[in-house]
């Protein structure tokens, strides 16, 4: 490993880790995003996502108990409150805009403002307010493309980067989920991943853009945490309408039904291309011992 990038990661270095995190964002560098889910929110989310699928309580704890988890479903009300909302990329936004509140009401308003201007191909972002009792947004003017701002999702990127991040988080959970389902249950099949994982990206993709598009119509009301609010609003009605026309229409049962009629289908034919070349085979072998005795 490089020396710098190592330096980077200690805790006890602080002015050479300083050194390190500006000259890495002075260079070329990719952004990377990690989520992490321990024990208990994977599975706040996979209950979230048993009851988005329309299952009652019971249907669900019947569920653990024919996996062999009993005691999780008698931990099922209370285990399920912890969740705020059936998907995690939504949750860490609130979570984000909470700490983001708090931090401009020390700075004199929780609607404090904020100003955008560019300066040749950069853009800044500059604060209003008292910066010395901001805890998280310490400095007056951030470019906007700073770190700290996107993870805020303020602005324009910052928005794109918290929407990007809660379909990232989506698809972490949903590959996860459904592959643990592909291994467990019996009647679920390969189909059934590829139909689910689908849909819960493009769910999610078409809510992340909305909440992107009507948020940034807000931005220039110049207050902080009005796009973020909006565009989360706009993130959690887009993806629950979808979710109850998905589930109202039966749009996955349906894909699901074609896609395995499409493989019994070609899964015939194969048997059928394979069964007329073994009897072909069989009637070249019974001329050819003909042709052997009558020699």
């Amino acid at each position: 490993m490089v020396k710098n990038k190592f330096q980077c990661l200690s805790l006890r270095k602080k002015q050479t880790r300083d050194k390190c995190l500006t000259k890495l964002k002075t260079s070329e560098m990719s952004e990377i995003d990690l989520y992490i889910l321990h024990g208990p929110e994977l599975f706040s989310l996979w209950v979230a996502k048993q009851k988005s699928r329309g299952f009652s309580q019971s249907a669900i704890s019947q569920q653990l108990e024919a996996l062999g988890l009993p005691e999780l479903a008698q931990n099922l009300f209370v285990s399920s409150t912890n969740l705020v909302n059936q998907f995690g990329g939504q949750i860490i936004d609130m979570k984000t805009m909470g700490i983001l509140a708090l931090d401009l009401r020390r700075g004199g308003s929780i609607l404090g403002k904020y100003e955008i201007t560019k300066n040749g191909a950069k853009s800044y972002i500059s604060f209003k307010g008292n910066h010395k009792l901001r805890t998280v947004i310490k400095g007056t003017r951030y470019l906007s493309t700073n770190t700290k701002i996107l993870t805020l999702g303020i602005g324009l990127q910052g928005l794109k980067a918290s929407a990007r991040g809660g379909v990232l988080l989506t698809i972490l959970f949903s590959v996860s989920h459904h592959t643990l389902e592909l291994v467990l249950q019996k009647d679920y099949v390969m189909t059934n991943w590829i139909v689910d994982v689908s849909s819960d990206v493009l769910k999610a993709s078409i809510a992340a853009c909305a909440g992107v598009l009507i948020g940034a119509a807000f931005i220039s009301t110049q207050v902080v945490i009005i796009p973020i609010a909006i565009g989360l609003a706009v993130v959690f009605i887009v993806q629950s309408t979808l979710n109850a026309t998905e589930n109202r229409l039966q749009i996955k049962e349906k894909i699901t039904a074609s896609l395995n009629q499409a493989v019994e289908a070609s899964a015939e034919k194969d048997i059928q291309h394979l069964e007329q070349k073994i009897n072909t085979m069989k009637t070249i072998n019974e001329m050819n011992y003909s042709a052997y005795k009558f020699f």
